[in-house]
């Protein structure tokens, strides 16, 4: 049997041994130590000053390598054993980092390294114009223009804001590039309508009046005249932008854009605050100097929708425009923009809505007018199917609001006599849940004996639902 030969330790091997120890004295206590931080991958930074990496005991990182063999001073600690790491030693918190290296966990930043909070950022200084200003690429400045008319929107600098617009809207007009160009506008296109927008919503009051009577006759101040002026000035320069943008699609959608958020803010106006001995109350009517500029900026934008190019893009536009001077009680105005629509489905559209807001808003003689003109456009479609499905959607809006002769008078627009009897039906129910049962025995008396017992039924169903809702509510107080 061969003995294995032991050879006993040369002093290489002995010296190699004491300057690995030296220059890690802890690894061993890593290893044999069971009340130690657990292994790691040795890849952490160390936590000293560095000024003794190889003095015994030491766990510095390493800026000033001594007499222990292998240290390079580097900061990081490899570790004589690979896998652990020393050790942190109590305290070593407060000593500098001489790489300023940031910690791994944001909670433990000092208190003395988070800094002060920034004052005076409420506010978009006006050195950020100048700036901007001396950028010479137009599309990057238009770029900034932009981002600076948004902020001073939200800061309430809307004189600032228009400034950064339409220097913002000549600068995008100079980028060569087709696409970046169209951006540019549409960024700034969509800060002018909010400033325009944002000026509607200016608490400038009316001077004191005595009584709330005399108080739409009065004038606005000159304030609130400016403020309106502007706005008007910012509609016209969103509108001239968007017909400036190269491509049709984009194009077609901004001035569409433009028209119905000029159109839709007018209605803003309407409750004008004013002020009474000192407090803010509405006016019971709208003053005449705001009718008049409502008018002539709905007017506008009815110029500004009957230059889109695409028809379908124009027509929408132009439903927006009369619906919103309907809601603006410029009625006058909505059927003359009603009627500059071309085709009579989106017409009829216009009307209708038209028709709705005077009935609504106790103006029956006017709200007849447009039923009937309604009527007529839809004789107009010379399709079957949308002239049927128009005509639903018309006898409906009769019913809701009670007009059952209209109603009934609108069922000749249906070429189907089925369809015919099916609305004459749904007249007769919502009659009996009104309980007009008697007027309706009326005319269902006088109608065609084949369909008179569906009629009858029908009114007895609306007489027992008039009930039901009426018994419930009852039971529910």
């Amino acid at each position: 049997m061969t003995r294995l030969r032991r050879f006993p330790p040369t002093k290489a091997v002995l010296s190699l041994s004491a300057a690995l120890f030296l220059s890690n004295p802890l690894a061993g206590f890593a290893q044999t130590s069971n009340t130690g931080p657990p292994p790691s991958s040795g890849s952490g930074a160390g936590t000293g000053t560095g000024e003794s990496a190889g003095r015994l005991g030491s766990t510095g990182t390493g800026t000033s390598s001594t007499t222990g063999l292998g240290t390079t001073g580097t900061g990081n600690e490899a570790g004589a054993t690979r896998g652990m790491q020393n050790p942190r030693p109590s305290g070593s918190s407060t000593l500098p980092d001489p790489l300023n290296r940031p910690p791994a966990n944001p909670g433990q930043v000092p208190a003395s390294r988070l800094g002060e909070p920034q004052t005076g950022l409420a506010t978009v200084e006006p050195q950020l114009f100048e700036d901007a200003r001396a950028v010479s690429d137009p599309g990057e400045r238009a770029l900034a223009l932009a981002r600076i008319a948004r902020a001073s929107i939200f800061s309430g600098q809307l004189d600032m804001a228009h400034t950064a617009v339409f220097e913002g809207g000549q600068a995008a007009k100079l980028e060569q590039s087709p696409m970046i160009r169209d951006q540019r506008i549409n960024s700034l296109i969509t800060s002018a309508l909010n400033l325009a927008e944002e000026r509607m919503r200016e608490p400038i009051p009316l001077p004191d009046a005595p009584e709330v009577a005399e108080a739409p006759n009065q004038g606005l101040t000159p304030a609130r005249r400016d403020q309106l002026r502007l706005a008007a000035d910012e509609w016209r320069f969103a509108a001239e932008l968007a017909r400036s943008m190269g491509s049709t699609v984009t194009r077609t959608e901004a001035s569409n854009r433009v028209v119905d958020g000029a159109s839709y803010a007018m209605q803003t106006l309407r409750g004008e605050p004013i002020r009474l001995n000192g407090v803010t109350a509405r006016a019971p009517a709208v003053p005449a100097e705001i009718r008049t500029y409502i008018a002539s900026l709905l007017e506008r934008a009815a110029d500004e929708a009957s230059r889109i190019e695409r028809p379908v893009w124009r027509d929408r536009a132009l439903v927006s425009v009369a619906q919103n001077a309907a809601s603006s009680d410029q009625f006058e105005l909505a059927i003359r923009v009603a009627r500059m629509i071309p085709q009579p489905e989106i017409r009829t559209d216009a009307l209708l809505r038209i028709a709705e807001n005077e009935a609504l808003t106790n103006h029956p003689k006017e709200a007849t007018e447009a039923y009937a003109e309604t009527a007529r456009t839809i004789a107009m479609i010379p399709v079957d199917d949308p002239r049927e499905v128009l005509a639903g959607v018309l006898i409906d809006s009769l019913i809701s609001l009670g007009r059952f002769d209209d109603a009934r008078a609108s069922v000749v627009l249906y070429s189907n006599p089925e369809r015919q009897g099916i609305a004459l039906a749904a007249v007769a129910e919502s009659q009996g849940r009104r309980g007009l049962a008697k007027s309706a025995r009326i005319w269902i008396a006088q109608a065609d004996p084949a369909i008179r017992p569906l009629l009858y039924r029908k009114l007895n169903d609306g007489l027992l639902n008039g009930v039901e809702l009426n018994r419930g509510k009852e039971l529910s107080r």
